[in-house]
């Protein structure tokens, strides 16, 4: 196998969140120098050690003599951090850019190496940062929301590296369970919803938006939205008594969503209207008034 063949299916495992050590009990060693690709992957080690270096210490030059010096005390803390957590056996941590070096480019303001920019983190979620930033693409940019305790991922159209991440349109993620909602999100609606007119039938598209609900956040919501008024519209079409109950049960998804109990009551609903959704495939289609031929028996 060549380093080539080699990186090329280690990316594919780290895109599951293979750790490099799993990598390598899969894989065996690489032949040859790798390193990390900034984004939870790896890339052929080019050797140029001093070139490197001075990439990243261009990233992580303040813009002004106060900012190195608060910058400075900032790794002061981390070290002490570290050090006490040495003593306790806990997770050492590490200085993390809120926003990485491709997020950084469109920066107009300061710089990605002033304290304000950057974060005490666990190593464990610098790493995740990482697998997120992998799966989710070039179309999106990732940054530490702080407000949150979480990652956000906001597209690119409307990510501003100087802008308080939690003031920005996206979505919040906190562990790989919303990672994987959102990635199920971006698979099946790439990230918008289609429609007939693009050769996506009504239930195909209500499918769509139904695991795009599921996502945290401002997209969940505005998906549960349209989701129930996709459902009235077959309904109508269609006359079908059972589309009637399940955009009755949208509804009442959609607007329980934004209440503190959108999740109690809204979620077992959700799941209901997917079993429905599920069995119905299964089935003749029934129809109502509008629609003179039942399924016989």
């Amino acid at each position: 196998m060549s380093l080539s063949e080699w990186l090329q299916s280690a990316n594919q495992y780290a895109k599951k969140g293979y750790s490099k050590s799993q990598v390598i009990e899969q894989l065996g060693k690489p032949p040859g120098r790798i390193t990390s690709n900034g984004n939870g992957g790896f890339k052929k080690r080019t050797g140029n050690k001093q070139g490197q270096a001075a990439k990243r210490r261009q990233f992580d030059t303040p813009s002004t003599d106060l900012a190195r010096t608060e910058a400075k005390q900032l790794e002061s803390t981390k070290q002490k951090i570290n050090g006490e957590a040495s003593l306790y056996g806990l997770e050492p941590t590490q200085i993390e850019h809120i926003a990485d070096q491709d997020d950084a480019k469109s920066m107009t303001a300061g710089a990605p190496g002033d304290p304000n920019n950057k974060l005490i983190v666990k190593e464990s979620e610098a790493r995740f940062k990482d697998k997120v930033k992998q799966l989710v693409g070039k179309d999106y940019s990732v940054v530490n929301n702080s407000s949150e305790e979480s990652l956000k991922v906001i597209e690119n159209k409307y990510f501003d590296p100087i802008a308080d991440p939690s003031t920005l349109p996206g979505t919040d993620i906190r562990n790989s369970s919303e990672l994987r909602k959102f990635l199920d999100f971006i698979e099946n609606s790439n990230g918008r919803i289609a429609d007939s007119a693009k050769g996506i039938s009504p239930r195909a598209r209500i499918k769509a938006l139904a695991i795009a609900s599921a996502v945290p956040g401002f997209l969940g919501t505005a998906a549960d939205a349209a989701e129930t008024t996709a459902r009235v519209d077959v309904a109508r079409k269609s006359g079908n008594p059972v589309d009637w109950i399940q955009a009755g049960i949208s509804g009442i998804t959609t607007a329980t969503g934004a209440t503190g109990v959108g999740e109690v009551v809204g979620l077992p609903l959700e799941l209901l209207n997917g079993s429905i959704d599920q069995h119905r495939e299964g089935l003749p289609q029934i129809r109502g008034r509008n629609g003179a031929a039942r399924a016989s028996k």
